[in-house]
């Protein structure tokens, strides 16, 4: 996986998501797309038992870029999180 949003390291059984995003990591749409396949990544790999997921810098996600993000709209689909599979809704 490629990504400038996010890196995602595996090692013995444990997945480690780091969000690297200028502006206190704020969820973009590059992000969250980056982010959904991290996960998706990480829920297919069987040696995967544990999962961090981390900020880089100060802070963990100060949220949504809605002043930055061209895409964002209100009617976006939010992301839920059944049976260990990522879905849109």
């Amino acid at each position: 996986m490629s990504s400038t949003a996010l890196v995602l390291d595996k090692k013995n059984g444990i997945g480690k998501i780091t969000l690297k995003r200028p502006n206190y990591n704020a969820l973009n749409l590059e992000l969250a797309n980056d982010l959904i396949q991290a996960l998706e990544n990480c829920c297919e790999d069987d040696s995967v038992k544990v999962l961090i997921i981390t900020g880089d810098g100060h802070s963990f996600c100060s949220g949504h870029a809605r002043r930055r993000d061209k895409h964002y709209s209100s009617n976006r689909p939010r992301l839920t999180c059944t049976s260990n599979r990522m879905l849109t809704q």
